[in-house]
C-alpha cells in the first residue's frame, strides 16, 4: 500500500492526513510562489495503489468555484471515495489529485494593487513545479489533466488553452462563458462588478475581460501542434446563459479541429452534476494517460 515517503512526511509537517480506504487526503499544504509573493494553499489526494519501482503517477489539477477554497472538492464534493472506487474498479488508473486555493481570482493574471495577483502564471509555473517536486508524478504534459467547477471550470479552459504544453486534458464542469463584451457600461450576464474585482480591475475593465475570455483564447488552439482534449458539461436546470456559453465554447473548439465533448445532463449548478461529470471525464481522458513520459 502506497504511503508518503519519509521526505514527504517531513514536507507534510503541519498538514492534516486523512485516510480513505487506504488512500490519503492531505490538507493544509502550501506551495511556494515567487510569482505571487506568498504560498499557494492546496490539498492533495494520494492513491492507495502502489506502483512498481520507478513508476510514477499522472496528476489531475482541480480548481474550485467562486467563494471556494482548496478543500471544496474534498469537503463539499466528497470525491475521494469516488476516486478510490474508480481506481479499484480499473475505470481510471491510480493518480494524484491536487486542488489549489485561488480566491475569487477567476484564474487570470491581475497585478493591480487591489487585484488577486498573477494567479494564472503562478499556477502554470510555481504550482506545477512544486507538485512535481514534492510528489512522485509523471512530470510531463501527457500525464496532466486540469479541471474545475463553476469559476474553476472557466479557469480550467483558459489555462488549458494558454498552456497546451502543460495539460493533455481539460475538464469544465458548469463553467461560465459569456460572449465577448462590446458595451463598456455593463458587466457579464449574471454577475455584478464586485464579483470580478480581483480579476478584471476596479472599475471593471471590459477589455481585460475580453483578453481573458475563453472565446479569445480558443483562437490560439488552431495553431497548437498538440492541443489538449476538452470535456464540457452543464446541468439542464442551470441558468440558460451557462448552457449557451458551454455550447459556444464547444462549437469554437470543434471548429478549430480540437477534440472536445459536450454533455448537457439533468441537474443544476451543484455537485450533483460535477461529481459524475468529473468521473465521466476522467474515464474518457485516462485512456490516453501514459505509464511513462515520452523520452
Amino acid at each position: 500500500m502506497w504511503r508518503p515517503s519519509i521526505w514527504m512526511l517531513a514536507f507534510f509537517a503541519g498538514a492534516t492526513n486523512l485516510a480513505y480506504g487506504g488512500s490519503q487526503l492531505v490538507t493544509g499544504l502550501e506551495a511556494p510562489s515567487p510569482v505571487l509573493g506568498h504560498t499557494i494553499r492546496y490539498s492533495a489526494y494520494l492513491p492507495a495503489v502502489p506502483l512498481p519501482g520507478g513508476e510514477r503517477y499522472p496528476v489531475v489539477y482541480l480548481l474550485h468555484g467562486y467563494q471556494g477554497d482548496e478543500n471544496a472538492w474534498f469537503n463539499d464534493g466528497q470525491i475521494a471515495p469516488l476516486l478510490d472506487a474508480a481506481i479499484a474498479a480499473g475505470e481510471i488508473p491510480p493518480l494524484i489529485v491536487v486542488a489549489p486555493a485561488a480566491g475569487n481570482s477567476w484564474y487570470v493574471d491581475n497585478p493591480d494593487p487591489n487585484g488577486a495577483g498573477n494567479v494564472a502564471t503562478a499556477l502554470a509555473t510555481d504550482f506545477v513545479a512544486a507538485v512535481d517536486s514534492e510528489f512522485p508524478t509523471l512530470a510531463c504534459r501527457e500525464a496532466r489533466i486540469i479541471g474545475g467547477f463553476s469559476m474553476g471550470g472557466t479557469g480550467a479552459i483558459v489555462l488549458g488553452l494558454d498552456h497546451p504544453e502543460l495539460y493533455a486534458g481539460v475538464i469544465s464542469l458548469s463553467g461560465r462563458f459569456p460572449p465577448l463584451m462590446t458595451d463598456s457600461s455593463r458587466t457579464p450576464i449574471g454577475r455584478s462588478a464586485g464579483d470580478f474585482a480581483g480579476a478584471f480591475g476596479i472599475p471593471f475593465d471590459p477589455a481585460r475581460f475580453n483578453q481573458w475570455n475563453a472565446l479569445t483564447k480558443v483562437e490560439r488552439a488552431r495553431y497548437r501542434q498538440k492541443p489538449p482534449s476538452f470535456y464540457l458539461t452543464t446541468g439542464d436546470g442551470d441558468e440558460p446563459d451557462m448552457i449557451e456559453g458551454a455550447a459556444r465554447v464547444f462549437d469554437a473548439l470543434t471548429a478549430s479541429g480540437v477534440a472536445a465533448r459536450l454533455r448537457i445532463v439533468g441537474g443544476g449548478h451543484d455537485f450533483g452534476v460535477w461529481k459524475p461529470g468529473l468521473m465521466d471525464a476522467l474515464q474518457w481522458m485516462s485512456k490516453e494517460l501514459p505509464k511513462a513520459c515520452p523520452p
